[in-house]
């Protein structure tokens, strides 16, 4: 078996999926389909990774990633549409060696009860084949070692692609009430994930209906935030009624 699989990595060498270069295993930086360049370029850039929430239902949020960066919304576009269902792997792993770097943060987040995942509809998970917020989900939870439930919350309601939208208002009215708490989180210290934070309506609404259910605390984490690393925090904070780029695809 071990030979058949050398076989195949010389055949199909792994390449970075940022950058697209084949991977020198003995060059990277620990993140088994992105090459040391684009790690040292786009990972961890964010300080500690964490950030507050524009809406206040979640305590705050944990993306390692800026969706601002072209090879990374490239990535996740092709992870979330083109069937690149390998890279929720990878991005997932890339959350949790983010969080593990940041001692403070994985001693707090390590005793949480559960990490959820954000629900997509039965209609899109038919057209798209899986639901992307719950393989990386699962891949982070893994490695975390805390439990993963994708059963905690369901979407009730199908809806128009959040990308259809550009205002936080419009988004958040998409999809108010779309979703709804299936299993008991009373009390419970829940870590809500999802693929990308770019109004913080999709979190805002997940976040409020796991904390009227009972849970005790949310946070989210995501895989990248909409966000450029290389300006002030002020950038992410803009108004509730402010527009977001076209590219977004939350």
């Amino acid at each position: 078996m071990r030979f058949f699989q050398w076989l195949v990595s010389q055949a199909f060498p792994p390449k970075c999926m940022f950058c697209g270069k084949v991977i020198d295993p003995d060059e990277t930086l620990g993140f088994s389909r992105v090459c040391a360049a684009c790690s040292e370029r786009f990972i961890g850039r964010s300080g500690d990774a964490t950030f507050p929430c524009k809406l206040p239902a979640a305590s705050f949020l944990v993306a390692p990633l800026s969706y601002a960066e072209q090879p990374v919304a490239s990535a996740l576009r092709a992870y979330k549409f083109y069937h690149k269902k390998v890279y929720g792997i990878a991005f997932g792993e890339i959350v949790a060696k983010t969080i593990w770097q940041n001692k403070d943060l994985f001693a707090y987040l390590r005793f949480f009860d559960v990490m959820v995942c954000v629900p997509i509809s039965a209609q899109r998970r038919n057209e798209r084949g899986y639901n992307q917020s719950e393989i990386a989900g699962r891949s982070a939870a893994k490695l975390l070692q805390i439990p993963f439930d994708p059963a905690v919350l369901k979407k009730i309601r199908h809806t128009k692609r959040q990308s259809s939208f550009r205002s936080l208002p419009e988004r958040a009215a998409n999809i108010e009430g779309a979703y709804a708490v299936q299993k008991d989180v009373k009390d419970r210290k829940v870590i809500l994930f999802d693929d990308i934070y770019t109004t913080g309506a999709t979190v805002n609404e997940c976040s409020k209906v796991l904390l009227n259910a009972g849970a005790k605390i949310v946070v989210a984490v995501c895989i990248a935030v909409n966000r450029s690393f290389e300006k002030e925090p002020e950038y992410f904070q803009q108004d509730s009624d402010g527009e977001i780029p076209e590219n977004s695809l939350e």
